[in-house]
């Protein structure tokens, strides 16, 4: 092989150091996210890239081009919960892999997060080498198992939550966000949907067309009842 030049600027370019993970935490209480990207800065390699309070911040951030690799989403959110968060960026956004986080050790809370596509479930009072390990698994696509999610796996419920994640593509992103607002805001506006969902009310009205005729339905309660029926969207 032929030698560059010693003055080729090829020749001496140093090596990019590796890019850093780009993490984000979702969890309304300020001080858990202050503690979360303390621990990030502790292991080394990762980024605290966007740190909110709520799911839609987070959704928001995604759509406007902020590049995240790593969520960690806490399950009881304001406005939509943690598991219809996972759900959401399991179908919006798939290159983002998703660890939820609770306080307790709660086996409903942890079938629920793994059917939405969770990579796993974590304690929010975790340790570092808890977050570290965590974090390796779901930036190598593998499932963490911890205690929390042995004690899921072990269960005889387990395959039929597998199957469960499986994706679906029957309605789009935004037509799974809107029904998901649908399911948390019983008795809705049209006008209350679209503030949430930071759309025109034309567009809201344009979506629940479309989500009628997908789904077979005629009205908003409908549609909501056929798709969690269909494990579209969680309860």
């Amino acid at each position: 092989m032929p030698r560059r030049p010693a003055n080729d600027p090829a020749a001496n370019a140093t090596t990019d150091a590796p890019a850093l993970v780009r993490v984000a935490v979702v969890d309304d209480r300020d001080a858990m996210r202050r503690g979360i990207g303390d621990q990030l800065r502790e292991i080394g390699g990762y980024e605290l890239r966007v740190s909110v309070a709520t799911g839609e911040g987070l959704l928001g951030a995604l759509r406007q081009g902020t590049m995240v690799d790593v969520a960690l989403v806490h399950e009881h959110l304001g406005g939509l919960d943690g598991t219809a968060v996972v759900g959401l960026l399991k179908h919006s956004f798939p290159q983002v892999r998703v660890l939820a986080t609770c306080e307790v050790k709660d086996d409903i809370l942890t079938a629920r997060a793994y059917s939405a596509g969770a990579c796993g479930v974590l304690l929010t009072r975790l340790g570092v080498t808890e977050l570290r390990n965590a974090l390796t698994d779901a930036c190598a696509g593998r499932l963490h198992v911890n205690p929390l999610m042995h004690a899921l796996l072990t269960t005889r419920s387990f395959r039929l939550l597998r199957g469960e994640r499986r994706e679906k593509h029957l309605l789009s992103p935004r037509e799974l966000e809107l029904l998901q607002w649908m399911a948390k805001l019983p008795g809705y506006s049209q006008e209350v949907l679209a503030r949430r969902m930071h759309v025109k009310l034309s567009t809201i009205r344009s979506f629940m067309k479309n989500i009628f005729r997908k789904l077979g339905v005629h009205n908003g309660p409908a549609a909501v009842h056929a798709a969690l029926k269909r494990g579209l969207i969680v309860p």
